[in-house]
């Protein structure tokens, strides 16, 4: 069993803890918590969304780098798992009615900028899907080979 830090446990982690912050750092403001204008329940299931993106990133590191029951490549399959989760339940969301990526107060599509180029959701979705893709492929691989 080799939990040596690699480049495709490096991303997974990675991941992992975004998923676990990025939450906070895109959601504790005034486009949401702090926005007047969302009812309490909103403001409730926005925290609700929140916790959820800090569980799948502990849980996710806690299956890549802690847990010994299991092996390696179920535990491989079960941190990319849960660190996509939070991202999986982001992507049909914009499907449900009523639905926006941002509020029009704050501009529509919410996004930062990385290089110039504009990095919305959507890209983080996908980006990360493709990623935990190839560290899954990539790092079970490895296992089964030094195995």
């Amino acid at each position: 069993m080799s939990r040596k830090l690699n480049l495709s446990r490096f991303a997974i982690s990675l991941i992992a803890v975004i998923s676990s912050l990025s939450p906070f750092l895109a959601d504790f403001n005034e486009t949401h918590v702090f926005n007047p204008l969302w009812p309490p329940h909103a403001k409730f299931h926005n925290g609700q969304t929140m916790t959820v993106g800090l569980i799948c990133g502990i849980i996710s590191l806690y299956f890549l780098w802690f847990r010994k029951v299991s092996t390696d490549i179920e535990n491989l399959k079960m941190s990319c798992l849960f660190a996509a989760l939070y991202w999986m339940a982001m992507a049909p969301a914009i499907l449900y009615p009523g639905t926006a990526f941002a509020d029009p107060e704050y501009g529509g599509l919410q996004s930062f900028s990385l290089g110039g180029f504009p990095i919305t959701q959507v890209h983080m979705d996908f980006l990360f899907f493709i990623i935990l893709g190839i560290c899954y492929y990539t790092e079970s691989n490895r296992m089964k080979k030094s195995s």
